[in-house]
């Protein structure tokens, strides 16, 4: 979970979708825990944690969230990642001159 912000403005930016998510009027998301199953032999380790979700809002630079842990799915269940606050940037208006 976290919060999307304007890096200007530094007012949160609300209806930004993040993965399959939208933010509150707060600018706050929370990404839905997906999890598979796996079978691995004893003495393997845990299958790792990838998460990589694109936030996209009109009129801003695109960015993604991505974390990586090798050690991830040996956490368990209804464990949260905090996010904290991302800042978007203003995507460049281009002019076109005839």
């Amino acid at each position: 979970m976290g919060y999307i912000y304007d890096s200007i403005s530094r007012k949160p930016i609300e209806n930004c979708k993040v993965g399959e998510n939208l933010t509150d009027t707060k600018g706050h998301f929370q990404l839905k825990e997906l999890r598979y199953s796996e079978f691995t032999f004893v003495g393997y380790e845990a299958p790792l944690l990838m998460v990589n979700e694109a936030i996209i809002k009109e009129g801003y630079e695109n960015k993604s969230i991505q974390l990586f842990n090798p050690f991830g799915g040996g956490i368990r269940k209804g464990a949260v990642h905090n996010c904290d606050t991302i800042f978007l940037k203003r995507a460049p208006v281009t002019v076109i001159e005839k």
